[in-house]
């Protein structure tokens, strides 16, 4: 079981949602993209769970940055607008390339709250994953994604 399909499943199981009509976009970088692709096999996977209400879109690109996301949000809620969650995992290539804490903390912040106001703006829900882990070679954890997580993300 993917863990994007783990995390719908025990999302709608926990929150008691229906599933009629579900449809959920997910926005993000590479590891999104690469869990999800476009979305139809994470479709097939839930269809196969009984849950035929469920529609699943992906608007994942590799390499973006939350910067990148920001500045394409609202042609992704306009183009999903019966979007009801909007799972989003970004900010990895941020932190690549702007390690260790804070570099680029400020921007981050700034581009995750406009992601967030955006999709609530149009009436859908956000759901915010933290960053995965980022191994760095000779580098500590405490100098990748923990202290994003930490300080940007809780």
């Amino acid at each position: 079981m993917t863990p994007y399909r783990t995390i719908l499943l025990s999302f709608l199981f926990l929150t008691g949602i229906s599933a009629a009509n579900l449809r959920v976009v997910f926005l993000g970088a590479s590891i999104t993209y690469g869990a999800v692709r476009d979305g139809k096999v994470l479709q097939k996977m839930v269809r196969e769970s009984q849950d035929p209400g469920v529609e699943i879109f992906s608007e994942a690109v590799s390499g973006w940055t939350s910067t990148r996301l920001a500045s394409k949000i609202d042609e992704f809620v306009k183009k999903h607008p019966r979007g009801t969650y909007f799972v989003i995992h970004i900010g990895g290539n941020d932190v690549s390339i702007r390690r260790p804490y804070p570099g680029g903390a400020v921007k981050l912040r700034k581009n995750l709250e406009k992601i967030l106001q955006t999709i609530q703006q149009y009436g859908s829900h956000p759901i915010l994953m933290r960053l995965s882990f980022r191994a760095y070679k000779d580098s500590l954890e405490e100098d990748g994604s923990l202290p994003y997580n930490l300080e940007v993300y809780d």
